[in-house]
């Protein structure tokens, strides 16, 4: 995405078109990139989320996903891999990630209702993590749900 557009909100929290032209503005930027999805910054040039979906990644065993102040709209998605996460003992940290972050990920992955789960194998052109994407194995290696999505590559 042009580092010079942020993702800014139009109200706190709510889920409205204004919030949503931006998400669509990228994903029409990233697809004349060559990429499947953005990821979008927020006005502190932190992770925010991606359009319709939201965004986690591994990293030593813990799921990291970008907190509710990071300007992303709250999904139910997100607060299921959350809970899940909890109950199977996988620890979940929900704080700012850093862009850099992405590129040192063990998985990366998007979660939305129209997502569900989808793996982000490529960003920025570099691979993401050195093990197959979490479509064979599964976040922290477990099985991955047969409801996850096919592998995807983003641009933030």
């Amino acid at each position: 995405m042009d580092p010079g557009r942020r993702l800014q909100r139009a109200g706190s929290g709510v889920k409205a078109f204004s919030n949503y032209h931006t998400g669509r503005l990228a994903l029409l930027e990233a697809k004349q990139n060559g990429h499947d999805m953005p990821i979008l910054l927020n006005d502190r040039h932190k992770v925010s989320e991606a359009p319709s979906s939201c965004v986690a990644l591994v990293s030593g065993g813990t799921i990291a996903t970008p907190s509710l102040t990071s300007d992303i709209l709250p999904g139910v998605t997100r607060a299921t891999v959350v809970e899940l996460a909890a109950e199977l003992g996988i620890p979940v940290a929900e704080r700012e990630v850093d862009r850099t972050e992405l590129y040192m990920a063990e998985e990366l992955f998007l979660m939305g209702t129209g997502a569900e789960i989808l793996p982000v194998v490529v960003v920025d052109g570099l691979p993401v993590g050195t093990a197959p994407p979490a479509r064979s194995r599964g976040s922290c290696g477990r099985p991955t749900p047969p409801w996850s999505g096919e592998p995807r590559s983003a641009e933030p």
